[in-house]
């Protein structure tokens, strides 16, 4: 149930932000919504009962769909036409590699010490991360100089009405489902397969 909070939880924060993201520099735009998925992956170390970190886990997803978007945002900003469809895969390869190798090693992490130090883990990483980014990324902000020919309100209606999106969406949505089902039964059958 804690993950597909996640995955549901970032659904709606992401497809509204979308119609608002091209009103920043994404270099401030990612670190904001980086550190919300890092407060909500702090509240989940502390939380004290399921409760609690079901409401966490639905903080760290509303912050956590956005981080996402947005890096898909940044490769388009980044690389040439010809050049994003390999940039997208190893992206997509990236998130495929944490949740593979991620998950086992949490669980080692959580048998060995306690389940909170996976999350004190994850943390960690992801604080040297807001600082390579505010040393190594330069502000994006090539999108801001374009004209605005519609309200963020009309680009979001635009966006999820556009019928060839539709493939797009349909596929993220596999994508997400994919990984909620994955770690759910992955995790039963690490947990469980000794028993």
């Amino acid at each position: 149930m804690g993950a597909s909070a996640y995955a549901f939880s970032a659904e709606i924060p992401t497809l509204v932000s979308s119609g608002f993201a091209d009103c920043f520099d994404r270099k401030k735009y990612l670190p904001f919504f980086y550190g919300g998925f890092l407060i909500g992956i702090v509240l989940c170390g502390m939380s004290t009962s399921y409760s609690l970190l079901f409401v966490s886990r639905v903080i760290t997803g509303i912050f956590g769909g956005v981080v996402a978007s947005i890096a898909y945002a940044i490769v388009t900003d980044l690389f040439a036409t010809d050049q994003r469809g390999r940039a997208m895969g190893l992206l997509q390869v990236a998130f495929a590699t944490s949740l593979v190798g991620g998950l086992p090693l949490a669980l080692y992490i959580s048998s060995q010490f306690d389940w909170q130090w996976s999350y004190a883990l994850v943390f960690t990483i992801g604080l040297s991360f807001i600082f390579w980014l505010g040393f190594q990324l330069k502000p994006l902000i090539l999108h801001l100089n374009q004209p605005v020919k519609r309200s963020s309100w009309q680009h979001l209606g635009s966006t999820l009405l556009n019928s060839r999106h539709a493939l797009v969406f349909m596929n993220n949505t596999a994508i997400v489902f994919a990984d909620v089902l994955f770690m759910t039964f992955f995790a039963a059958y690490c947990t469980h397969r000794g028993s």
